[in-house]
């Protein structure tokens, strides 16, 4: 065997499952990669592959990445490979700057090799999201919504980056899209929320106030309640956002946050006891600075110095 082979076949076996060191002591010792049979080299990515993918759904993104080398020096023209080893980069929380970049590349050599791909359009769309390359989103969103059966994805990541670039009448038109494409509950629930978000943008809290409405009644998340208290206290309607708040508290009583706003909400309507009340409740459950700082703002408007002057010491010494 020459040097280079043995180098080649010394890199591969290391680290390797069984399954797979076993199908490479089976090929003869003179055997190149390029020169292995067909099938027994399929079977040697499958087995890579398959390893890889166990590895990415434990969560080990920079384990998968050796099989996925591996598996894409005995099979180079696979684009899901790349695909494959551009996600396991782009979850590489411990060196995030270098995952991004060779995830890029990978993405891009995967739409080079497999361009009716529609996944890997709204992958590299992702990541360049998160870049705020938003132009550049908007590019390769482009292109993935031409492909055949598009990822509804693509919708949603240019909406994002139009709204990123302060284009949001035309984000807005592309959640309409997006919600006319979604696949699945889970989808449209990100169209929708998409589409929220963007009417925030717009000032149109009426509008964003009756998609969080719908999406509470689809899920019942505390989040799109929170939503709702923001674009009500945006449309100057406390007494409803007072409801809204009670309606989390009545789910979760230990919610400090929704205590926390309710309080505020209470104090600019002027209604000290509830608010005091609310403060003492959240301190009770988390005890903060700003809640202690709020709550002394409260009791100095109630002319109550002494209790002012206690949670403002408390509130230094935390």
């Amino acid at each position: 065997m020459s040097s280079g082979n043995r180098e080649f076949f010394k890199r591969l076996v290391e680290g390797s499952t069984f399954a797979s060191v076993l199908l490479l002591l089976a090929l003869p010792l003179s055997a190149k990669p390029e020169t292995m049979p067909a099938a027994t080299r399929k079977a040697l990515v499958n087995h890579l592959e398959k390893e890889a993918s166990e590895l990415i759904h434990r969560g080990s993104f920079v384990a998968a990445q050796v099989p996925l080398r591996r598996a894409i020096k005995l099979d180079p023209n696979n684009g899901l490979l790349y695909w494959d080893l551009g996600r396991a980069c782009y979850n590489n929380m411990d060196d995030m700057e270098n995952g991004l970049a060779e995830a890029e590349l990978c993405f891009r050599k995967c739409i080079q090799l497999t361009p009716g791909n529609s996944s890997v359009y709204a992958s590299l769309s992702n990541l360049l999201l998160i870049q705020k390359r938003y132009q550049e989103a908007i590019q390769v969103c482009d292109a993935g919504l031409k492909v055949k059966s598009p990822s509804s994805t693509c919708f949603g990541n240019k909406a994002a980056a139009l709204s990123g670039l302060n284009r949001n009448q035309e984000a807005l038109l592309v959640t309409d899209l997006y919600m006319a494409a979604a696949e699945d509950q889970s989808t449209l629930k990100s169209a929708l929320e998409s589409k929220a978000g963007i009417l925030e943008n717009l000032r149109r809290y009426r509008d964003a106030l009756a998609v969080y409405k719908q999406l509470d009644a689809k899920g019942h998340s505390d989040s799109y309640l929170f939503k709702q208290v923001d674009c009500l206290e945006k449309l100057g309607q406390s007494d409803e956002a007072v409801r809204v708040l009670t309606v989390i508290i009545a789910r979760n009583p230990r919610d400090e946050d929704a205590l926390a706003r309710r309080a505020r909400v209470h104090g600019r309507k002027g209604h000290l006891k509830e608010a005091e009340a609310d403060y003492t409740r959240a301190l009770s459950e988390l005890k903060t600075s700003s809640f202690l700082k709020e709550r002394a703002e409260i009791y100095k408007r109630m002319g109550r110095h002494d209790l002012y002057q206690a949670d403002l010491k408390a509130a230094e010494q935390l």
